[in-house]
């Protein structure tokens, strides 16, 4: 997995002169670490939509077909793989007739959700979907795995204070002061975990045995910023 790291400075800078015996000058400065990554997790639902003329039999159907899809999930071993269905969704059916609403059956919907590590490979499912009678129900959605972030943030902290410390430096330099202790730092912020939209399959038409389409995620940018109070030291 390549990072590429950028440093980005964003500046806030609060100065207190000593209006008393007791007070000590400071200065805040808001330090940034950006990360550009690949998202390591992607998915997408398929579901299978049947009608018949009572709850059963449209039940039965949906079922078989997404326990079926499901199957054939797991015959191709995605890297990390969460397959989750979400049970049944049953809706009765209404039609016109001279003007009047009458019944006309049952609609029963099964949806099986697909993610994993390995999202080129989901071309593969989206195959399948059509070869077990399921149809996609969304785009494919990319993101970072909670540790990919976690470490992300853990190592960008630091960084983010050395350059709070670097801007605190160069300011204070122009006034013949220097940078003193840390008084305060002022926890963190993330921003930029949106990734740009990923493939849509739901506007694509799959035919069973076809050629899986080409999935390619695009870059999150994530940012990372702290601020950090610093005692300004006096010039020498």
């Amino acid at each position: 997995m390549r990072i590429a790291a950028v440093s980005c400075l964003s500046l806030l800078i609060t100065t207190s002169a000593a209006l008393a015996q007791t007070a000590s000058p400071s200065i805040s400065v808001r330090g940034t670490c950006a990360v550009t990554i690949l998202p390591d997790r992607a998915r997408f639902s398929a579901t299978a939509t049947d009608d018949a003329p009572d709850p059963a039999h449209a039940s039965a159907k949906a079922v078989n077909a997404a326990r079926r899809y499901r199957a054939d999930i797991e015959k191709l071993a995605l890297a990390d793989a969460q397959i989750t269905a979400t049970g049944v969704s049953i809706q009765a059916l209404t039609e016109d007739f001279n003007g009047k609403s009458r019944p006309a059956g049952f609609r029963a919907q099964a949806n099986v959700s697909i993610e994993t590590s390995d999202a080129p490979r989901l071309g593969e499912a989206m195959v399948l979907a059509a070869q077990d009678g399921m149809g996609i129900t969304s785009d494919v959605d990319s993101f970072l795995a909670p540790a990919t972030r976690e470490k992300i943030i853990s190592d960008c902290l630091p960084k983010a204070s050395a350059d709070a410390k670097n801007r605190a430096q160069s300011l204070l330099a122009g006034i013949g002061a220097g940078v003193g202790a840390v008084l305060r730092v002022d926890g963190y912020d993330v921003n930029g975990e949106t990734p740009p939209p990923g493939p849509r399959p739901m506007m694509m038409r799959f035919n069973a045995g076809a050629t899986p389409p080409e999935v390619s995620l695009g870059t999150i940018t994530l940012t990372v910023s702290t601020s950090v109070t610093f005692a300004i030291a006096p010039g020498k």
